[in-house]
């Protein structure tokens, strides 16, 4: 499977989260209160959603995609929400 992301200056000195569900209303909440946290976060979701200026990373994937490369996505990630 061939992973779309867009990233917006994410730093690997930070905290990393990875977010499902990051395009929808919980978890667009999350992102920000996260992301003014200074976590660094990798929003999934099955459509990107708006952008964030800093420390964030689009992902446009469907969980439920049996090919979905977990190992590789969360290299790095320190909780998953």
């Amino acid at each position: 499977m061939e992973l779309n992301r867009r990233d917006a200056g994410v730093s690997t000195d930070r905290p990393k989260a990875l977010v499902t569900g990051a395009a929808g209303y919980l978890g667009r909440a999350l992102t920000n209160q996260l992301v003014a946290d200074g976590v660094s976060v990798l929003g999934v979701s099955r459509k990107a959603g708006p952008e964030l200026e800093h420390h964030f990373t689009w992902l446009e994937a469907d969980l439920r995609d049996p090919g979905l490369p977990w190992d590789d996505l969360l290299v790095g990630v320190d909780v998953v929400y």
